[in-house]
């Protein structure tokens, strides 16, 4: 125990009060006796009086000493608890730090997955069905032969009809079966992405900029085909909800779908597709 970690009050009152409870009681006992100790009779009876007095100021002094052990314990409980609050804080910043890495792994890896599914995607023509090895289109240019071509040339096909959107999922119905295999893989990849930015423990804001990474990496034609697989099936029930939350078809250009009007169509998709996320935040702001 040392002198500056008691309070100041204790440190200095307790030996002032004890001075000056001593002179008193020698003050005291001098006024009384007139100050003679010669013979043992007196003795005894100074002996006696000091003694009375002494008895008092070391239950005094005990008393102090009490409260400095106390003071003492509760100074050391609160620097320990502080510590440990500390600890506490470093380890739960080491942990989220740890989680992000794990997830930042997971989720380059995911998006490099789909880089690659882009790449090896190929569209071969097929005429009076045989297909023509010599008329391929390759990574996106496999993406932009496959809406322009294929699914364009479906949709044109299809009388027109007062409800655009039973159009649109019969052409796209009919595109997707002929197109599975080549489109399949690639769309599951991209919606386990988006589902494992949804799902994870990241605030709302970073899952946005993990979504407007992925956003950033799809091109024209693919964001045209996510357009219409939206609007479908397994697409309309799982991803659409996803592209309305995080605004994935932000950069799509109207002039590009097979109507220009489809994007303002509600039954389509919500506005919140096709906005940021300060505008969504505006549009909804329980987002």
């Amino acid at each position: 125990m040392q002198a500056r970690d008691l309070p100041r009050w204790l440190t200095i009152g307790g030996p002032v009060f004890a001075f000056l409870f001593l002179a008193s009681a020698f003050g005291l006992y001098f006024f009384n006796f007139h100050g003679e100790l010669a013979d043992q009779e007196t003795w005894g009876q100074f002996g006696d009086f000091v003694g009375g007095v002494l008895n008092p100021l070391f239950g005094f002094l005990a008393f102090l000493l009490l409260l400095a052990t106390l003071f003492l314990q509760n100074r050391e409980l609160q620097l320990s608890t502080h510590e440990l609050a500390k600890s506490a804080e470093a380890l739960n910043i080491q942990n989220e730090t740890l989680s992000k890495q794990n997830f930042e792994n997971t989720f380059f890896q995911m998006l490099r997955r789909i880089s690659e599914l882009v790449s090896q995607a190929t569209r071969k023509q097929q005429v009076l069905g045989y297909t023509v090895e010599a008329r391929t289109a390759n990574g996106r240019e496999a993406f932009e032969t496959m809406f322009k071509a294929d699914l364009r040339n479906i949709y044109n096909q299809l009388a027109l009809s007062s409800d655009p959107v039973a159009r649109v999922e019969l052409a796209y119905q009919k595109f997707y079966s002929e197109r599975r295999g080549e489109l399949g893989h690639y769309f599951r990849s991209l919606y386990h992405l988006f589902t494992f930015i949804d799902r994870s423990d990241l605030s709302e804001h970073d899952k946005s900029i993990y979504a407007n990474i992925v956003r950033a990496q799809l091109s024209t034609y693919e964001l045209c085909l996510l357009f219409y697989n939206g609007v479908w099936g397994e697409g309309k029930a799982g991803f659409k909800p996803l592209v309305e939350k995080y605004g994935i078809l932000k950069h799509l250009d109207p002039r590009d779908l097979l109507d220009p009007t489809h994007i303002e169509n509600r039954d389509f998709y919500q506005p919140t597709a096709f906005m940021g996320r300060e505008e969504r935040l505006e549009y909804t702001p329980t987002l």
